[in-house]
């Protein structure tokens, strides 16, 4: 134990007999952090199904007198079977996962004679919980193809609840016909990407994120976390390749005055993770070296591209954008890759036992599981309505959009050549000063950034200009 009171490490049996402890509240996040990463440090679920049906049929020591055994059962085994229940029920409504279907059998045995005899009015959640788990993996086996990951959420996103309020009426463009993506409103924008991302987002299970599945050659498939990572990457080259395809300047700067705006959407919808991809498009050395097309941006646009810039900072680990998040209510779609990132770090730099190898180092779980459960607290649905059309019109140009750092560049050059260095120096120093806030305190832009590139997960690399 901590100085909190918090379970640092221990043996299987003791974490159990913790989770059922009949002489004191179980915090709640201790249960769940157990089920949540319980496949991590034990053998099987069977292991711990048997573990806790034995804290359930706790034998009474035979030296108690009648009147002590009495006062044991009071005391010590009804306290304990309601915490087993309880730990069922939650193993069962929120962190069971396809792994566990192999002890069905055995539970519905449990639960049906055990539970049944000594709980009979409290047993019929357990029976629903597990004859819906039943019928799933029926499904499964039926359909062996279906991804494992997504029968297991089934289960739960019917309980998570949607966000609150109307759906706001969509801003649709005048016409869908040769559509450029400035006739469409840069809210309706930031709407549907929100909603794509969203749809992704809302079904990463947590056998995703555990144990490093997401990590190219490490773990489990992890499908909507590549899949939203994917996302990411293509809407970073789209919105690349949508300035670098507009051959005049200002249509140049129209297009990222655009995005700008886009940006600001996102942010108000707390959309991070878009607001990234923003970011970072707009923040690459392909487009910054353009300072022709960047003196066509007004300064209050470029002032608002700074301010977006600051909210997802990478200084002090993301300090800013990290107390922005600690305030923001669900619907959420935060930066997934500082999740990763985080998740990596904890679960490399703890080793998994605690030292003398006999206890398992439950400390490493906690931080592992915090993690992951401040994730699960964004997945709300948005009270958002799709525009299908838009939505196929934004996923087809994701889809063929260029994402080649050196194709891009190409592209940069061929808009902007290199300027010749006779007079580099002279025209980076006038841009820089032409790029100063009315305060003078702040460099909007500059040629070349002294600060790392804001860049999501597995963004491409951008060379220097």
């Amino acid at each position: 134990m901590n100085m909190e009171g918090q379970v640092r490490g221990g043996t299987l049996e003791a974490l159990v007999e913790r989770l059922t402890v009949h002489d004191q509240l179980v915090d709640p996040s201790y249960t769940n952090t157990f089920f949540l990463m319980m496949h991590q440090f034990t053998p099987s679920p069977g292991q711990v199904l048997r573990l806790l049906i034995g804290r359930y049929n706790l034998v009474c020591p035979a030296a108690l007198t009648a009147d002590e055994a009495a006062i044991w059962r009071e005391q010590k085994l009804v306290p304990v079977r309601l915490r087993v229940y309880n730990a069922l029920k939650i193993w069962l409504e929120h962190h069971w996962t396809v792994q566990d279907d192999a002890i069905l059998p055995d539970l519905d045995h449990f639960i049906r004679t055990d539970v049944a005899q000594h709980q009979p009015l409290l047993v019929w959640r357990l029976l629903d919980l597990l004859e819906r788990h039943q019928q799933a993996a029926t499904r499964l086996m039926l359909a062996p193809d279906a991804c494992a990951l997504g029968a297991c959420r089934s289960l739960k996103r019917a309980m998570v609840p949607p966000s609150t309020g109307a759906r706001p009426a969509p801003i649709l463009p005048k016409s869908m016909v040769r559509l450029h993506i400035t006739d469409v409103d840069p809210l309706e924008l930031a709407r549907q990407l929100t909603l794509l991302e969203s749809h992704l987002f809302l079904e990463i299970s947590p056998d995703e994120l555990i144990g490093q599945a997401c990590s190219p050659g490490r773990g489990a498939p992890a499908p909507h976390v590549r899949a939203m990572t994917q996302m990411s990457n293509h809407m970073t080259g789209w919105i690349t390749t949508s300035v670098l395809s507009e051959p005049d300047g200002k249509r140049r700067a129209l297009m990222i005055r655009h995005f700008i705006k886009v940006g600001e959407r996102l942010l108000a919808l707390n959309n991070f993770n878009s607001l990234m991809a923003v970011i970072s498009a707009l923040n690459s050395s392909t487009v910054t070296r353009l300072v022709k097309t960047w003196n066509h941006v007004a300064t209050k646009h470029r002032h608002a591209f700074q301010v977006l810039c600051h909210a997802m900072q990478n200084d002090k680990n993301y300090a800013a954008y990290r107390t922005r998040l600690r305030s923001t209510a669900a619907p959420c779609l935060p930066f997934l890759g500082l999740y990763l990132t985080d998740l990596t770090f904890t679960e490399d730099g703890n080793p998994d036992m605690r030292p003398g190898g006999r206890l398992i180092n439950f400390d490493k779980y906690l931080k592992a599981g915090r993690i992951i459960q401040e994730l699960q607290r964004f997945q709300v649905p948005y009270a958002l309505q799709p525009v299908e059309a838009l939505q196929a019109y934004l996923l087809d140009h994701l889809g063929t959009a260029v994402t080649s750092p050196q194709q891009l560049y190409s592209m940069s050059l061929a808009i902007e050549p290199r300027i010749p260095s006779g007079n580099e120096n002279k025209l980076r120093s006038m841009a820089a000063r032409a790029r100063l806030l009315d305060t003078g305190k702040m460099t909007l832009l500059t040629v070349e950034s002294t600060a790392a590139p804001l860049t999501p997960l597995g963004s491409m690399p951008m060379d220097a200009s």
